[in-house]
């Protein structure tokens, strides 16, 4: 009896291939996997640097607020009625004081001056309480009225040369 083995080749020959193909594959898979891990792990360390670098940044800004007293001044008025003007003056607290909250201040026509001797007072206030430490003054003037502006500008110059402890920074949106 003779066997031809011919075809039972032919069928191990198609396995074989399809084994190969399969652990080829695998393996490309794999070695992309590793590659994508390795990218990944770049990412992780990368993005742990950066939350370090954030946390480090936080605690010198909570030092920063421990060594500078900060007031932001926030000019505001309605478009349609340029009359109905407000400021609102915000200031960081000191050590065992309340929180302080921010402060609305009218600017009406009738009482402005005395809205900018309120504010000049509150400033002055606060200076005397902060005194040894710097006192950084932000005034936003992206709404803010011309003649506004210039008394407010005019009255943080002369507190600025008579206290050398008060710094003040501009910002225009």
């Amino acid at each position: 009896m003779d066997i031809d083995l011919t075809s039972m080749l032919d069928v191990i020959f198609i396995v074989l291939m399809v084994v190969m193909c399969c652990v080829g594959a695998g393996r490309q898979s794999y070695e992309e996997l590793s590659v994508r891990n390795e990218e990944l792990s770049d990412q992780l360390n990368e993005t742990e640097n950066m939350l370090k670098s954030y946390q480090d940044m936080a605690e010198a800004q909570d030092n920063l607020v421990e060594e500078v007293a900060i007031i932001v001044l926030h000019a505001d008025y309605d478009a349609d009625n340029p009359a109905d003007r407000e400021m609102w003056l915000l200031r960081t607290t000191s050590e065992g004081e309340e929180e302080l909250g921010p402060e609305r201040i009218p600017l009406n026509n009738g009482s402005r001056d005395e809205a900018f001797l309120q504010i000049e007072q509150r400033i002055t206030d606060y200076l005397d309480g902060n005194e040894g430490i710097p006192v950084l003054i932000r005034v936003d003037t992206e709404r803010i009225l011309y003649r506004d502006y210039n008394q407010l500008d005019a009255m943080l110059t002369k507190l600025q040369e008579e206290r050398k402890n008060l710094f003040c920074t501009y910002k225009a949106d």
